[in-house]
């Protein structure tokens, strides 16, 4: 079983980066995808607790119940 590294993680990123740059017409829709969650998760991967995001809320009023028909 592979273990995934942020050394590994940023290669990927890097090498992905590279690629799209080289190609006149850039990345297709799923390689762009893998790009934008890897760099994503090397984001969440140097987030601690006390970097200033302790929490991350999310509050919605929640819609009305569908009212019954008789």
């Amino acid at each position: 079983m592979n273990t995934l590294t942020k050394e590994w993680l940023q290669n990927t990123i890097t090498s992905i980066e590279s690629a799209r740059d080289e190609i006149p017409f850039g990345l297709d829709e799923d390689q762009s995808n893998m790009l934008t969650a890897f760099t994503f998760r090397r984001g969440e991967a140097t987030i601690k607790p006390g970097n200033g995001i302790e929490q991350a809320t999310h509050r919605m009023k929640l819609p009305e119940p569908p009212q019954e028909v008789n």
